[in-house]
C-alpha cells in the first residue's frame, strides 16, 4: 500500500505493535542526522490496533544514490565496523547490568539514568539496524551483480550463493543450543530462563517468566529433531556453500576478484549483523523486565499501559513528579484510540499527537491508494516457485504465535511485514516466504535460503493486498506474486 499527497509520495514500510519506546526511538534516529543514518521524513500512525510506519520515497532513493555508495569503500566500512563493534559491546554490557540489577534499591535519579541509557541504546541499535536495509546495500548489490555478469555468471542462484553467510547467525546458534540442552539434560526452569536470557528475542512480547517456562517445556516435549543429525546437516551445508562460493570466485577475472570478494563479504556480514542487532533491540525489552516492574511500582500505573503508550521521557516525568499520575492516565486514554509520531526536516523536536489530532495528521500527509490489485512485485531473495495458501503472520507475543502456528499448514505461503527471529515455527512449515520489508540481507532472505524455499522480499504491500486463505503463485525468479483465486 502506497500513500501519497500532492507534494510527497509516502510509502508504507511495515507494521509493528504499539511500544512507545520503540516507536519514539525509531523516529528519533531520523531526526538526529548522525552516522550511519541520515535525516529522513517519518510518520508512524497507530489506529487503535497496530502501528504503521511510512517514509518518503524520495528519501529512500537518496539513500540508494548517496549513502549506499559509501559502502563501496572498504576503508569506510572498516571504520563503520569498528564503531559498530564498540557500540554493540556497550549495549550488551548495559542490558546485562540492567537484567541483574536490584532496581528496588535504586534512587529515582539512578532509575532515571537507566531509563535514559535504555532509550539511547535502542535508538542507536535501530540506527545501525536501519543501515543494513536494502537501500544501504543497493550500490554493493548492483556492483557485485555487474562484476558477475561481466564474467558471464548470469544465474541468480550464483549471486545468492555468493552473498549467503558462512557464519551462523543468532537464530541458527539458538536452534543448535536448544537441541543440545534438550538432548543432554532433564530440563529445569533455570535451564529455560538461562537459555532465554542468552537468546531473549525468543520471547519478544512476553515478560512473565512463568509463562515462558510453560511455553518452553511444551516446546521440549514436542521436539522431534535429533541434535547430532541437525548439527551434521548444518556443517555439511556450510561446507557445500563454501565450496560453491569458491567455485564462483574462480570464474571471476583476477583484476576483479579482490573487489568481488569484499562486496560478497560486506553483504554476508550485513546479513549476520542485521540479525544480531535485531536480537539486541527485540531482546532488550524482556531483559529490562525488572526495570519495568520498578517503574510500574513507583508511578503506580499498569505496565501494559505505560509501556505501550508512554515515552521514556514521560515515564521519567512521572518518576520525578513533573507529570501526575492523573495526567499520565489521560494521555494513555487518548493514545489508546490512536497516536501519530511525526518528524519532518526543520522540526526542532518530534511531534507526538493523540486521538483525533493524530488522525488529522495522518490524513494530512497520506492518502490511501487503491490496493485492489492481484499481483505485486518484490526482490528475489531465494529463487524458486511455489503455489499455496496465504497465511498472514503478525508480530505477536509467543503464546499467540504458538496458537496461530497450529493453524499454519505445511506448504502455506508465509506473508509478513518483516520476519522476526521467533517466527521460525511458521517458516519451518512454509512453502514460500513473502515480506513487505527487507532485502537480500534480511532475516527472511537468510532463513529461506537455509530452508531452500522461494522468497520474495521488499514487496511493500503484501500484507495489505493478500488475505488469509488466498491461493497465490510465488515466482521467486521474476519476483512476482499473484493471486490465483481468493
Amino acid at each position: 500500500m502506497k500513500k501519497t499527497n500532492k507534494d510527497q509520495e509516502w510509502v508504507y514500510m511495515w507494521d509493528f505493535p504499539p511500544i512507545m519506546t520503540y516507536n519514539y526511538g525509531l523516529t528519533e534516529i531520523f531526526m538526529r542526522n548522525e552516522d550511519p543514518f541520515p535525516t529522513l521524513r517519518s510518520l508512524q500512525y497507530f489506529d487503535g490496533r497496530t502501528v504503521t510506519s511510512y517514509m518518503v520515497s524520495e528519501d529512500l532513493e537518496r539513500i540508494k544514490r548517496v549513502e549506499s555508495i559509501k559502502y563501496l569503500n572498504k576503508d569506510y566500512y572498516d571504520k563503520y565496523l569498528e564503531e559498530y563493534n564498540q557500540k554493540i559491546t556497550n549495549w550488551w554490557q548495559y542490558i546485562r547490568k540492567i537484567e541483574h540489577k536490584k532496581h528496588l534499591d535504586s534512587s529515582d535519579d539512578d532509575l532515571v539514568n537507566d531509563l535514559m541509557t535504555f532509550e539511547i541504546n535502542i535508538a542507536d541499535a535501530l540506527s545501525y539496524f536501519g543501515s543494513t536495509r536494502p537501500e544501504f546495500t543497493f550500490a554493493s548489490e548492483e556492483r557485485l551483480s555487474k562484476i558477475l555478469l561481466d564474467a558471464g555468471i548470469v544465474k541468480m542462484e550464483d549471486f545468492v550463493t555468493l552473498i549467503t553467510p558462512i557464519d551462523y547467525d543468532d537464530v541458527q546458534k539458538e536452534h543448535h543450543t536448544w537441541l543440545k540442552i534438550v538432548k543432554e539434560k532433564t530440563l529445569t526452569d533455570n535451564d529455560i530462563l538461562s537459555h532465554v536470557s542468552k537468546y531473549p528475542w525468543l520471547v519478544f512480547g512476553e515478560y512473565d517468566d512463568n509463562n515462558i517456562i510453560r511455553l518452553f517445556k511444551d516446546k521440549a516435549i514436542s521436539n522431534t529433531e535429533i541434535f547430532d543429525e541437525i548439527i551434521k546437516k548444518s556443517e555439511e551445508e556450510k561446507k557445500e556453500l563454501f565450496a560453491r562460493q569458491n567455485e564462483i570466485m574462480l570464474r571471476i577475472p583476477e583484476d576483479k576478484k579482490v573487489e568481488a570478494l569484499y562486496l560478497a563479504h560486506f553483504l554476508q556480514k550485513q546479513s549476520v549483523e542485521r540479525m544480531n542487532i535485531k536480537s539486541y533491540w527485540t531482546g532488550s525489552f524482556y531483559l529490562a523486565r525488572n526495570m519495568w516492574k520498578e517503574v510500574e511500582r513507583r508511578i503506580n500505573i499498569k505496565f501494559v499501559d505505560f509501556f505501550t503508550f508512554l515515552s521514556i521521557t514521560e515515564m521519567i516525568n512521572c518518576i520525578n513528579g513533573s507529570m501526575s499520575k492523573e495526567d499520565a492516565e489521560i494521555i494513555i486514554k487518548e493514545r489508546r484510540t490512536g497516536f501519530a509520531v511525526l518528524f519532518l526536516p526543520g522540526m526542532k523536536k518530534i511531534e507526538l499527537t493523540s486521538g483525533k489530532k493524530a488522525t488529522e495528521i495522518y490524513r494530512k500527509y497520506v492518502e490511501l491508494e487503491d490496493v485492489s490489485v492481484t499481483e505485486i512485485k518484490g526482490q528475489v531473495a531465494s529463487p524458486g516457485k511455489h503455489s499455496g495458501i496465504v497465511r498472514i503472520v503478525k508480530i505477536e507475543d509467543p503464546e499467540s504465535m504458538k496458537r496461530n502456528a497450529e493453524l499454519f499448514n505445511i506448504g502455506d505461503v508465509m506473508v509478513t511485514g518483516m520476519t522476526q527471529p521467533n517466527m521460525m515455527i511458521f517458516a519451518n512449515k512454509a512453502g514460500a516466504i513473502v515480506t513487505d520489508e527487507g532485502g537480500i540481507t534480511s532475516h527472511a532472505a537468510i532463513i529461506s535460503r537455509e530452508l531452500k524455499i522461494p522468497c520474495v522480499v521488499g514487496c511493500r504491500t503484501a500484507t495489505k493486498v493478500f488475505k488469509d486463505g488466498d491461493r497465490v503463485e510465488v515466482d521467486a525468479v521474476k519476483g512476482i506474486i499473484k493471486i490465483i483465486n481468493k
